[in-house]
């Protein structure tokens, strides 16, 4: 199917593809309706996960995702992206129609599912357990806090030697011997994040809220612009979903966005400081519109293409997961980690020396596509859209009541399934664990201490 340019080349897509693309966007908002309609929340769950992960980088993007425009970011490649970009579509929406089954099976089956029984209960159980009694430890916001400020120092002062400050993560991903650490570092931002604002929703103390925002003031120096924004982000949603029960005005919904979009293009100058593709799009007078559009914020669809262009066609058949699950060994310690790893991979496919640059987002579906083709896709999709509809079920609950930690203790339920669409996160899984279980066990020994102190001091009353 031949695809065409229109507006001088802004936008470039297929009539068949396009007119498919359109009936999804009224097909979104037609469900939208209806389930606000049903419940009342204007926005939930599963509807501002399909926003941003469906409707605006696949459905919204796709007529730009080939445009001739995208020199400024992928150079000569927007030509092999072209002879991809239609497969890459229809692979894609084969994953998100499948993550619409695996929605319907949580409605149909609720908790009674091989799915929730394997891959969400044990987790959930064991470190989600966990988990909660850490977030119930009013001393733990201090201690994690102060923890990850001198991870972060020790980072950025390496990056700082180097020249590098102003994106520390292309430094460390030119060294395998201490790209670890940057992952951990990293990995523990989320972590320190997550507990922060969990204890925020569920205590509403004020210094939680102290320690979050010099929280976010330091995360702005760690060179990664979802980890960056992400409290931001956090906090807003989380609002949404468990204290105004999924009403928001549209107003507010638009300033917020346009904050978040502005912080985005900001950050991702930032990083790019003085480069052809800064220098491009000041050339083309689109400013943030342009980066949005051909940049490499949401470029998903784009990427996804890029990499089917330059793809052999043989798949690797589960061994970007094995070398996920595998993470918690360093790379320099296996040879099978630093030639399967995801990053790894995608950077080689877009003609990238793997040790400089992180790798290319494939997509939601990318990834299980270059491993196990459509099967990989359509499996993958439903898990994650029962896992995606799982929160959605969790996060109404919680809402409803005074126990908000069971939202955020049914999250680590479900991270091993939200790790499945890219694992180049899956380390993060790792980290996870081991510090929650680390601080439980911290927990335990301080309260133990308390406890012996308590009586020996009982005693001496007593004589």
């Amino acid at each position: 199917m031949e695809n065409y340019d229109y507006f001088l080349g802004a936008m470039r897509f297929n009539v068949v593809m396009i007119t498919i693309d359109v009936l999804l966007i009224i097909q979104f908002f037609v469900s939208w309706y209806i389930s606000y309609k049903k419940t009342g929340w204007a926005i939930d769950v599963w509807n501002l996960t399909l926003l941003m992960t469906y409707f605006f980088p696949f459905l919204v993007l796709y007529p730009f995702a080939s445009s001739i425009f995208n020199v400024i970011s992928v150079g000569t490649h927007v030509k092999a992206i072209r002879g991809s970009i239609n497969q890459a579509y229809f692979i894609s929406l084969v994953g998100y129609m499948s993550y619409f089954l695996g929605s319907r099976i949580f409605k149909l089956f609720k908790f009674k599912t091989p799915i929730y029984w394997g891959l969400i209960l044990p987790l959930k159980n064991t470190v989600g357990k966990a988990y909660q009694r850490v977030l119930l430890n009013k001393d733990i916001t201090k201690i994690i806090f102060l923890i990850y400020c001198a991870a972060l120092a020790m980072m950025l002062a390496a990056a700082y030697k180097a020249g590098s400050f102003n994106n520390p993560r292309a430094f460390f991903y030119k060294d395998d011997s201490i790209r670890a650490y940057y992952n951990l570092t990293v990995s523990l931002s989320g972590i320190v994040s997550g507990i922060i604002i969990a204890r925020i929703f569920q205590f509403n103390l004020l210094s939680d809220k102290v320690y979050l925002g010099l929280f976010m003031f330091v995360n702005l120096f760690i060179g990664s612009r979802s980890f960056a924004l992400s409290p931001l982000a956090s906090m807003f949603t989380l609002a949404i979903f468990l204290v105004w029960k999924g009403r928001i005005k549209i107003k507010q919904m638009a300033i917020y966005g346009g904050v978040i979009l502005a912080l985005v293009v900001v950050l991702s100058n930032f990083r790019a400081g003085s480069t052809p593709v800064k220098s491009h799009a000041k050339e083309l007078k689109g400013g943030p519109l342009t980066e949005i559009l051909y940049g490499n914020t949401f470029s998903d669809l784009r990427d996804f293409a890029w990499c089917l262009s330059a793809w052999n066609g043989d798949y690797y058949y589960g061994k970007t997961y094995l070398s996920a699950f595998m993470s918690f060994v360093p790379s320099t310690l296996s040879p099978f980690r630093t030639e399967y790893g995801i990053g790894r991979i995608t950077a080689k496919l877009g003609g990238f020396n793997p040790k400089e640059h992180p790798g290319l987002r494939p997509g939601m579906f990318g990834e299980s596509y270059l491993n196990l083709g459509l099967f990989g896709v359509i499996l993958v999709g439903i898990l994650l859209g029962y896992g995606t509809r799982y929160m959605d079920y969790k996060s109404k609950i919680a809402a409803s009541s005074n126990n908000k930690l069971e939202f955020f203790v049914a999250g680590v339920g479900v991270m091993v399934i939200n790790n499945l669409s890219i694992t180049s996160g899956f380390f993060t899984v790792y980290t996870f664990a081991i510090i929650i279980c680390l601080l439980y066990v911290v927990r335990l020994f301080f309260k133990s201490f308390k406890s012996i102190r308590i009586n020996a001091t009982t005693i001496k009353q007593g004589i």
